[in-house]
């Protein structure tokens, strides 16, 4: 008998032990602890919403079924976010369209003769080529191959890398 209570004492001290670590984690200062707890305080809270939330997601909804709250008058007649969307998106569109056709200038650095690739459209065009050490200018010799690319040629072999900056005029 004194084997059966030293076997139910054991299982007892070894249960105290465990109830012990837990309370000690439950009552730790511990971050990590405090941050889970705030999340399931919200997932609590806002319920509701997440529901709602995936309940849209599963039923697959698109932004031409979301409302505007605001007024956006000065855009036109939009109701829904997609019109928006697109309205931006088009602003957007022609202010890069717009900005691509006025380029003016094509920057590049090289070591020697060179083909270049500067997308100006044109024929007339000033070109600056300076050594990036010294700071001087040097003589090149331009050769334009078509609206969109030429050819430059050194007289010897450059030091150093040279800066060319290609401006449309």
């Amino acid at each position: 008998m004194s084997e059966f209570v030293n076997m139910l004492q054991a299982k007892d001290n070894e249960m105290l032990e465990h109830i012990t670590k837990i309370n000690a984690l439950l009552a730790s200062d511990d971050v990590n602890l405090d941050d889970i707890q705030k999340i399931v305080d919200y997932i609590k809270e806002n319920r509701t919403q997440i529901e709602w939330l995936k309940e849209t997601v599963m039923n697959g909804s698109f932004d031409d079924k979301i409302k505007l709250i605001g007024s956006y008058s000065n855009w036109g007649a939009v109701t829904y976010q997609n019109q928006l969307n697109d309205l931006i998106y088009d602003k957007i569109k022609k202010i890069e369209d717009a900005a691509a056709a006025e380029k003016i200038k094509h920057e590049e650095r090289v070591r020697g003769d060179s083909r270049i690739q500067h997308n100006l459209d044109t024929f007339s065009f000033v070109i600056d080529a300076y050594d990036t050490v010294t700071m001087f200018t040097v003589p090149i010799k331009v050769r334009r191959i078509d609206p969109n690319t030429i050819e430059v040629l050194f007289d010897s072999l450059p030091p150093n890398i040279i800066q060319l900056t290609i401006k449309k005029i």
